[in-house]
């Protein structure tokens, strides 16, 4: 009899493009909405409602911090609104009443923009209207002041006092490597001039043709903004001569998959590419998803609903989420996010979508002033809760996630407070992770010994699960005498969080499979830093 621990099993999280056997032992070769972090896999929270139902379907959603009040701008195909938490306004231009001159962004609208000095500016890829802007006076937004004419940007952002528009059209003639930009804005206010001709402005334009396909979409790093292309990487950076800005190409072999597909976190930027995911510090490229997750990935995203895939940091956690429509899903709304936990390197998935009622739209990050959880609605008693108190998900004033969640019956929405509570839109949801092809056969001085040649009897599972009181996880072990038989399942074993220690079992074959599963039993939280296994080798091939 030997009792074998395998430990730190929340801190490599799930890698699916390496097989199962070839993994240590504390990786895990499936899962879904379970979390990385602080060196323990536990259950993801799940999703609410907050601020009330939205005005409109809700497809882009970004924080305002208005002098008075905390704001969140969200956009449908033919409005804008905003919403403090409490009430909803409806601050769509129009001409002479409301609702006279909607905008034409579509029925699954994408939208871009910036906040410049305090003053939100939107635009949408279908270069059918003008860039917008917030109006004080009038109380809603309006064309952006001194736009030039007949002219369109697929992309619009911020870069210090400067707004950057990326694939112009000019009346009918698409120009997808121009870069244009405005004279730097006083504090509170717009662009005086886009004039490029005009030599008391700075305003400009740049064409980057020369390699690395169309432009993408654009971040500051470092006092630079940096361009994205289809296949290249460009630096913009102010110049002390008698140019506005130098111009020089970076990597001429990564670009940006979509537009929102590069997100800034600790001085470097994480991108998702149209074959990679990586990590871009201003001089060199390190792939972050490469013999993990890479494969899955790109099988996964829909070919018809790409365009949307977007990348969003959570920072209280260490977090960024890939948010995308999967290859099994038509509606092309999110239902799944691909999660990297940037200080461990560990990657998960979460769902977004079992049968939820809403689909979500866009994901943001800033603060959620409502719909927390309180202790009057959280479950199970203080005692029995995971995690620090006092960390993100303890303080109402924290920043998190936030998406745009579209009613599935058309015309409704609402935002959706993501990382929150333990049910998915009022449904319970599943959690789980699997170790399949385990052929650890004795303790070593460094962990489990691996031996694939040995045939192994488990007698025994003891669980490491803390959690809420009665909090139910499903055990289930399997075992295969060769990797390509199939996997002889036993179990559900329940491990209930306050009652059970160990699970007995009787199980042979050179390789054992392990899953744990909450079945989406209950709202409650549960998180595993290990488990041990009472074997035998009771035989070698």
């Amino acid at each position: 009899m030997a009792i074998v621990e395998v430990n730190n099993v929340g801190m490599g999280g799930i890698i699916s493009d390496i097989p199962p056997e070839q993994l240590p032992p504390h990786i895990w070769s499936s899962g879904a909405n379970v979390r990385f972090y602080d060196g323990k896999l536990s259950k993801f929270p799940g999703q609410v409602d907050v601020f009330g139902n939205t005005l409109d379907e809700p497809h882009i959603a970004f924080p305002w911090n208005y002098p008075t009040e905390y704001r969140w701008v969200y956009a449908s195909g033919v409005g804008i609104y905003y919403t403090q938490g409490v009430n909803h306004f409806d601050i769509t231009r129009y001409t002479t009443t409301p609702g006279d001159n909607p905008y034409t962004a579509g029925s699954r609208p994408r939208w871009n923009g910036a906040m410049l000095g305090g003053v939100p500016i939107m635009n949408h890829v279908n270069m059918t209207d003008y860039p917008q802007q917030w109006d004080e006076t009038l109380g809603r937004m309006k064309d952006l002041e001194n736009w030039p004419a007949n002219t369109y940007a697929r992309v619009i952002r911020a870069f210090g006092n400067f707004l950057i528009a990326l694939d112009i059209t000019k009346g009918v003639t698409n120009y997808p490597y121009l870069v244009k930009w405005s004279h730097p804005a006083d504090p509170g206010t717009v662009p005086v001039s886009w004039d490029e001709t005009d030599p008391t402005r700075l305003a400009g334009e740049n064409v980057l043709a020369q390699s690395g396909g169309k432009l993408v979409d654009c971040l500051p790093l470092g006092g630079a903004n940096i361009i994205y292309k289809e296949s290249s990487i460009w630096l913009q950076q102010l110049s002390r001569g008698q140019y506005v800005f130098s111009w020089r190409e970076l990597d001429g072999s990564n670009g940006l998959l979509t537009q929102n597909c590069v997100a800034p976190f600790l001085g470097r930027h994480f991108c998702l590419g149209r074959s990679d995911a990586y990590v871009f510090d201003g001089r060199s490229v390190q792939s972050v998803i490469t013999n993990k997750f890479r494969r899955w990935l790109f099988q996964q995203i829909h070919p018809d609903w790409w365009q949307y895939v977007q990348v969003v940091p959570n920072y209280p956690k260490q977090e960024i989420w890939i948010c995308f429509c999967s290859a099994s899903n038509d509606s092309g709304y999110f239902d799944k996010a691909l999660v990297w936990n940037w200080n461990t390197g560990a990657w998960t998935i979460r769902e977004f979508d079992p049968p939820g009622y809403w689909r979500i739209s866009y994901v943001a990050y800033g603060q959620v002033t409502s719909g927390l959880q309180t202790f009057d609605t959280t479950a199970g008693t203080f005692d029995g809760q995971t995690g620090a108190f006092g960390d993100a998900g303890s303080s109402p004033a924290d920043w998190q996630l936030l998406a745009a969640g579209v009613n599935r019956a058309p015309g409704n929405g609402n935002l959706v407070h993501v990382d929150e509570g333990y049910r998915i839109d009022g449904y319970l949801y599943r959690s789980y992770v699997e170790r399949q092809a385990l052929a650890i056969a004795g303790q070593g001085p460094d962990g489990p010994k691996v031996d694939p040649s040995s045939v192994k009897f488990v007698r025994a599972i003891y669980p490491k699960i803390a959690g809420n009181t009665g909090a139910d996880v499903q055990v289930y072990i399997g075992g295969q005498m060769q990797l390509d038989d199939p996997i002889t399942w036993e179990g559900p074993y329940r491990y209930i969080v306050g009652q059970t220690e160990v699970i007995h079992c009787a199980t042979t074959g050179r390789f054992i499979s392990l899953r744990f599963d909450d079945e989406a039993g209950a709202a409650l939280p549960w998180e595993m830093t290990g488990y041990a296994l009472d074997l035998d080798v009771v035989s070698r091939m």
